[in-house]
């Protein structure tokens, strides 16, 4: 199955060099869930796209913009940026939303775990 909507895609590569994509953030989290060895301290490398310019970044160093009315393939709300001041614009200009970062993303409850 292709990713119908790729800026919005995530992937995951393995030690490896196994890929794992995703249509977006919060499917890569479940999925993360179920296979904890895909965790990045367990040397996976987790990556996001930047939804304005397509490029890869990874996961550690992305912002991301949140909140439940936010449109993404699977309905998590995150979008994902390469930088604070481009994740602060998308909000901005929504008019709704929050700026995550890394260890904010962590704690973030994803609606399938509600």
């Amino acid at each position: 199955m292709g990713l119908a909507h790729e800026h919005y895609a995530t992937e995951i590569v393995t030690a490896d060099g196994e890929v794992y994509k995703f249509d977006d953030i919060g499917c890569m989290d479940e999925f993360v869930e179920m296979a904890p060895e895909l965790k990045e301290e367990n040397t996976a490398k987790h990556y996001v796209r930047d939804v304005d310019t397509g490029e890869w970044v990874d996961l550690e160093k992305a912002f991301h913009a949140y909140h439940p009315d936010f449109w993404t393939p699977m309905a998590n709300g995150v979008v994902s940026f390469k930088d604070k001041e481009s994740a602060e614009k998308y909000v901005k200009e929504q008019g709704i939303g929050e700026v995550l970062d890394y260890e904010s993303l962590k704690k973030h409850e994803w609606s399938w775990e509600q």
